[in-house]
């Protein structure tokens, strides 16, 4: 079952059309608390960045998580599309860096 809060990062990548997948901490060995990982992909490191709705859920994991290539965040997730701050969002991405082919790079990515 989803959580909540990846399934409110999954409405947001659908209204921007960024591409994600949810990542199962068996399939990237990393021991950690869930099941399941958000992961942006093409944004903060060759692999993707992992989202964290808290940073003690990674704290003894993060070196692991680097060294497997990812990227990781720990930041809230919106509470309702209405809600959330976008524009505020697209900065963070921009701030993240694209990590993907030329030819998918979002138009609005600087």
């Amino acid at each position: 079952m989803t959580s909540t809060y990846n399934e409110a990062w999954i409405e947001f990548c659908g209204k921007l059309g960024l591409e994600f997948e949810l990542v199962c901490t068996d399939e990237i060995d990393i021991s950690i608390d869930l099941n399941e990982v958000f992961l942006f992909k093409y944004f903060g490191a060759e692999n993707g960045m992992l989202l964290f709705p808290d940073n003690t859920i990674i704290f003894h994991s993060s070196a692991a998580i680097i060294e497997k290539g990812y990227g990781y965040s720990v930041i809230s997730a919106p509470v309702s599309s209405s809600s959330y701050d976008i524009q505020g969002m697209i900065e963070v991405l921009n701030d993240w860096e694209w990590t993907g082919p030329d030819s998918q790079k979002p138009e609005w990515i600087n």
